[in-house]
């Protein structure tokens, strides 16, 4: 009886310090994966009360987090999704004792598809079958939330049972195919929502391009540079929207020697979004036409 006592209190210590640290709600399963979450994407979190996200990420993606605790079988149901106004879903699967046992990030649209309506509860429910946690599109972070975890890297291929194992043919590696999908997938999405945000730095830097090319028909690295040349961050930022990456803003940019162009499997949808919000960015810059000198000026 002694034992159980001190277990017990143990216990409350332990998850009352974990509560305080984590500084939000009493779900600390469900607060420890957004906290896990959050500091793989360098990402803020959102008010516990915010229904359709956790976290948003400095180029102004919006990630929903579900996580369960599991025993053996990774098949379970995630909690209910009662809203879809995010970008990326988030999975994380704990053991009892608390290790990272896998770890996706799954884009909405993927997620829909394997979402199921609950007339009772009002919203979707995904459950984590064999099809979902092998599917090609998402993004494996196991290893990358095992590490802010304090736990070793395991094999992704042998780290689950074997009904569930994920062959290497199958495992979700950027492929050359697959990577150059997702991105166009990805900038799809994200560009009404920069041209609607100018003031977000990819916007600004995409934005002065656009006005360049507009004045001066083509655009060199170092013109492009110089007219962002007040954002300390340009070049980091430049380079996630130039290069394919898992955590890339969004290939939009190619770069041929010292000459900028548009990634031409998204040319079309940017200027097409570009053309839509216009009025909306000449007037956020006070700009007119080809004057690029007073958005370069805004700055």
């Amino acid at each position: 009886m002694k034992e159980t006592a001190e277990l017990w209190k143990k216990y409350n210590i332990s998850s009352e310090l974990l509560k305080q640290r984590l500084g939000r709600t009493s779900n600390l399963l469900g607060e420890y994966a957004e906290y896990l979450v959050s500091e793989y994407l360098k990402g803020e979190l959102l008010t516990a009360s915010n229904a359709s996200a956790d976290i948003q990420t400095p180029n102004g993606d919006f990630y929903q987090v579900k996580s369960r605790k599991i025993s053996s079988n990774l098949t379970t149901q995630l909690s209910i999704i009662r809203s879809w106004n995010f970008d990326y879903l988030a999975v994380i699967l704990f053991n009892k004792k608390g290790s990272v046992i896998k770890g996706l990030i799954c884009s909405k649209s993927i997620s829909e598809k394997y979402g199921t309506y609950n007339e009772h509860q009002n919203g979707w429910v995904i459950s984590t079958t064999n099809s979902f946690l092998n599917d090609k599109t998402h993004i494996d972070i196991t290893n990358q939330l095992r590490e802010l975890n304090n736990e070793k890297p395991i094999e992704l291929e042998k780290s689950l049972p074997s009904s569930n194992s994920i062959r290497k043919s199958d495992k979700t590696e950027y492929s050359t195919f697959n990577q150059k999908e997702r991105e166009i997938d990805k900038v799809d999405r994200k560009l009404p929502k920069w041209f609607k945000n100018p003031d977000f730095i990819c916007s600004r830097i995409l934005i002065i391009f656009l006005e360049l090319e507009k004045k001066y028909g083509s655009v060199k690295y170092d013109l492009l540079a110089d007219y962002c040349s007040g954002m300390k961050t340009f070049k980091s930022n430049f380079a996630q929207m130039k290069n394919f990456g898992e955590k890339n803003h969004g290939k939009v940019f190619e770069q041929n020697g010292s000459i900028i162009t548009l990634w031409n499997p998204i040319k079309e949808k940017v200027i097409l979004e570009f053309d839509k919000h216009y009025e909306l960015i000449k007037t956020h810059y006070i700009t007119v036409g080809n004057n690029v000198d007073k958005l370069r000026n805004y700055q």
